[in-house]
């Protein structure tokens, strides 16, 4: 089984090409339409030249969403097909078109999304010892999550907790009752998650007992992390090599960033990998940037590669 993904996002495109995005507020800034372009590549490659190949082109929707995986789990699919190697695969704009970057084990970040609910006691500001003030107990959450965090996981795992919003109070003078904080706490090994929320509850905890109020956590895991098959990265591997030379293949370098491909790895075992694209005489860009684009000769090694991977997936046999 061989995935793209469908979904553009809500951000404006600014390329100033003449294949810009048409719709308002609309884009592929993250390169699916790259990603539908190589699937579609890569099916018709096997078509014409390994007609006798069972592979099954997945067009999923709704990867930044993360739920769209899910979707199709539910939906039955891979009971229906039941593939033997699922492969996905994102353009990345770290590496140059023509290079490809497989890895074994940990590739994609698992997402955890943390929303706390900080309920406390409003007042005048020139009366605190009157109040609980929730500003504060959610500032406090903000930064004793970055304290205990680096003090009680091993340095040497990749792991970040980013707060991206915290809203309270409405005027000057006034003591907020109320807080809210959202997050997202983001790792490459599993088998530290569960510390992870530990950590993320025992701090909650402490910020209660000292400012009097109450906090409501939620953590809940939006997709784990992407973690490769060695033999399908092995078969992935072997197929740049045999389809583009030794030179175009990379070391896949983990990303915090998260895939919902992640939920059918669960199922299924699979590699996914990443396809040089970057455009040659600009600054360096990552994804979801407003001006993102891809250089076009990228499509078609990874279309070859993709075929390639395929084809050997099923000369190797059995996995």
């Amino acid at each position: 089984m061989l995935r793209a993904c469908l979904d553009a996002l809500p951000i404006d495109e600014r390329t100033g090409v003449e294949y810009a995005s048409e719709v308002p507020g609309a884009s592929h800034a993250c390169g699916h339409d790259g990603q539908i372009a190589t699937l579609v590549g890569a099916l018709v490659l096997l078509s014409e030249f390994n007609p006798g190949i069972q592979a099954y082109g997945l067009f999923q929707p709704a990867e930044e969403m993360d739920t769209g995986a899910r979707a199709v789990l539910e939906a039955g699919l891979l009971e229906d097909l039941r593939p033997e190697v699922a492969l996905g695969f994102h353009g990345y704009p770290g590496l140059d078109a023509g290079t490809i970057g497989v890895s074994p084990g940990p590739v994609m970040g698992s997402i955890t999304t943390i929303r706390c609910r900080v309920a406390g006691r409003g007042g005048h500001g020139a009366e605190p010892h009157l109040t609980a003030d929730a500003l504060t107990a959610a500032a406090a959450l903000v930064l004793d999550w970055q304290v205990a965090l680096s003090r009680r996981v091993d340095p040497r795992q990749s792991m970040v907790l980013s707060v991206g919003r915290l809203s309270s109070g409405v005027t000057a003078n006034v003591v907020p009752g109320e807080a809210e904080i959202d997050a997202t706490l983001r790792c490459l090994d599993p088998a530290i998650e569960d510390d992870l929320r530990r950590i993320v509850a025992d701090v909650v905890r402490g910020v209660e007992a000292r400012t009097g109020t109450t906090v409501a956590l939620s953590a809940e895991q939006v997709v784990p992390a992407v973690v490769n098959d060695p033999v399908a990265a092995g078969l992935v591997a072997d197929a740049v090599v045999e389809t583009l030379g030794r030179a175009a293949l990379v070391e896949a370098t983990p990303t915090l960033g998260g895939d919902d491909f992640a939920w059918l790895m669960h199922r299924v075992r699979g590699c996914y990998f990443f396809i040089g694209e970057r455009q040659r005489d600009r600054p360096p860009y990552g994804w979801h940037d407003p001006a993102y684009d891809l250089d076009e000769e990228s499509l078609v090694y990874g279309s070859a590669v993709l075929a390639a991977a395929a084809a050997r997936v099923r000369e190797g046999g059995s996995m």
